[in-house]
């Protein structure tokens, strides 16, 4: 009788907890609404359509995705087309993604240059002027399809300074074009730079049937030829909606999950499965990712991080385990670890905080339990 009641008791406790977490979670309907903004670059006003997450709050920041439709097409292609409320809700509400704000700028026929001009210029001060978004390279995302891709490949090249995630669908320059030789001589001195400061990069293909397959072929080989990490996924569909939804579906999880980010959604599943099986609660699953932390949520799940962190974080070299412990712990930049660290200078610093990121994301991604936690 008394091992009964401790363990009622602690079902009491354990439900009143994940109802007082629920209660901070009562959702509002994700919205995405046409915005009318001044183009400086076009000297007149211009639409984009705007999605803001499910609980969108004003009191809280989000990371910005900039997704860019197609030739032929213009802003309202990837929600009438591309079902990107859904794709994006769905991916948000299973804990795939961050919540975020997408913007879907209205570019039809313009050229690369002119596009990244209005992108910079003038779309990006509107949003982080009249929306919660966080102004930082590593919490802003660009990603376009077909002709829209050579946009993302112009701007997130060029501008590498604004966007930490960059992704291409059915895209790519042809090979001995003036802008396949252009970027050839422009990545081989910026190459090293680039990769140093992406997050990720995405390159997606609708099959050998998609008319950009050679030319997106071609491109990801330059990309390579000059030291960047390309991520390639292939999907059915050729050069359609098809592939392009599966596209984003595909790249949405990795946005925005830097180290310090990708630990924290580690270990909020760990600690969801911890829940689930004590109480069967499979619907807490759909709690979102809580961005401040100072969060309820975010502090329960903080224990869990550090527990990822000590058990992962030991099996790199000591120069990968400082520069990462500076990073997520002490919260330093680049330019302060280089000096500590005794680097060349910043960019050395970057480089190889890159690629210690890479290498413990890497072990966290590959170890069992975390592959099984993520089948269950």
């Amino acid at each position: 009788m008394k091992k009964f009641n401790i363990a009622f008791f602690n079902l009491l406790s354990s439900t009143f907890i994940i109802s007082f977490l629920l209660s901070n979670y009562v959702a509002k309907a994700s919205t995405v609404n046409e915005v009318t903004y001044r183009s400086s670059t076009m000297g007149q006003n211009r639409q984009m359509m705007v999605y803001l997450p499910d609980g969108y709050d004003e009191s809280k920041t989000y990371p910005t995705f900039y997704l860019v439709h197609g030739g032929g097409q213009d802003h309202r292609a990837w929600t009438v087309e591309g079902d990107a409320k859904g794709i994006i809700d769905r991916s948000i509400a299973s804990g795939k993604s961050v919540p975020m704000i997408v913007v879907m700028p209205n570019v039809k026929d313009f050229a690369m240059d002119v596009f990244t001009k209005e992108l910079c210029n003038d779309i990006i001060p509107y949003i982080e002027s009249n929306y919660k978004a966080i102004a930082h390279k590593d919490r802003r995302a660009l990603a376009g399809l077909s002709w829209g891709g050579l946009h993302a490949l112009d701007a997130g090249l060029y501008r590498y300074d604004l966007f930490g995630y960059l992704g291409v669908y059915s895209s790519g320059w042809f090979l001995g074009d003036n802008i396949y030789n252009v970027m050839d001589q422009y990545l081989s001195e910026k190459g090293a730079e680039i990769e140093a400061s992406m997050n990720y990069f995405y390159f997606g293909e609708g099959g050998r049937d998609d008319i950009a397959y050679e030319n997106g072929m071609e491109t990801m080989k330059l990309l390579r030829k000059h030291g960047l990490t390309v991520n390639y996924f292939e999907h059915s569909g050729s050069h359609s909606f098809v592939a392009w939804k599966q596209d984003l579906d595909a790249f949405l999880p990795f946005l925005f999950k830097d180290v310090n980010g990708f630990l924290f959604f580690v270990a909020r599943n760990l600690w969801i499965n911890r829940v689930k099986k004590r109480n069967r609660q499979t619907n807490i699953s759909l709690i979102p990712m809580p961005l401040d932390d100072k969060d309820p949520l975010a502090i329960v799940i903080s224990d869990e991080k550090r527990e990822v962190i000590d058990q992962f974080l030991g099996k790199l070299g000591d120069r990968c385990q400082q520069i990462l412990k500076y990073v997520i712990f002490d919260g330093m930049s680049m330019k302060e670890i280089a000096k500590l660290m005794n680097f060349a200078g910043e960019t050395v610093a970057k480089s190889t905080h890159y690629r210690c990121k890479k290498k413990l994301m890497e072990l966290v991604e590959k170890d069992q339990s975390v592959i099984k936690l993520f089948e269950e």
